[in-house]
């Protein structure tokens, strides 16, 4: 046997028995070291996403006088499919961009994100999250508000956190109302988009709903 054959063969000895070693003086990363594997933690709730862009916002006629009329009229800016009420001179609840929520029943509304833009000196964006009977003529129940700040001219985000809002569409019916007024010039208030986080309706161990009603299969 050649020389380079034994001082190779020598080589790997040399380096089997140094991995060995490192193998048993440090435990692999996420095992104790008693060897047994570590008790994965209890899986947290699913999070689910309902994403809305700003042109999906439907104008309405809003409940200053709670009687009836035409919808506003709307534009778009091209670019950032920023929507907004297109006139001057209305008052805050004259006029609404209406996004309904369609949503799972049983899901909890738990953070809701709006990204607006506010270039107004004196005008501000409200942003109601509302939800009311279904076919009730009230207003609805205010779930949820936010307004845009006034301290600068500038695109923002607004943020409804905490809100645990559980969703019930045998009963309900849930939407986002957005308002804006005092503008000097329209579109200098309009949404970009809407970003809702909720948690599906689930076991707290992640698996499906405990109604069994709600089951995949159920046995008789």
């Amino acid at each position: 046997m050649s020389r380079k054959v034994i001082m190779g063969s020598r080589s790997w000895v040399v380096a089997s028995l140094l991995l060995l070693a490192f193998c048993l003086c440090d435990p692999a990363v996420g095992w104790p070291n008693n060897g047994l594997p570590m008790v994965p933690q209890e899986a947290s709730n699913p999070i689910d996403y309902l994403n809305m862009m700003g042109y999906e916002g439907i104008p309405v006629f809003g409940d200053t006088d709670l009687l009836h009329g035409p919808p506003p009229p709307i534009a778009d800016w091209v670019t950032t499919h920023c929507r907004f009420i297109d006139s001057t001179g209305h008052n805050l609840q004259d006029y609404f961009l209406k996004y309904p929520l369609h949503l799972p029943d049983g899901a909890k509304i738990s953070y809701i994100q709006i990204r607006v833009a506010d270039f107004a000196v004196t005008g501000q964006i409200w942003v109601y999250l509302r939800s009311r009977p279904w076919n009730s003529r009230a207003g609805g129940d205010l779930d949820g508000l936010v307004v845009s700040s006034p301290a600068t001219q500038s695109d923002q985000v607004l943020n409804m956190p905490n809100l645990d809002l559980e969703v019930d569409n045998t009963n309900r019916s849930y939407w986002i109302d957005v308002a804006s007024a005092a503008a000097d010039a329209a579109g200098e208030l309009c949404v970009y988009s809407i970003h809702v986080v909720y948690i599906p309706r689930l076991f707290a161990d992640g698996f499906e709903s405990g109604d069994t009603g709600d089951w995949s299969s159920a046995n008789p």
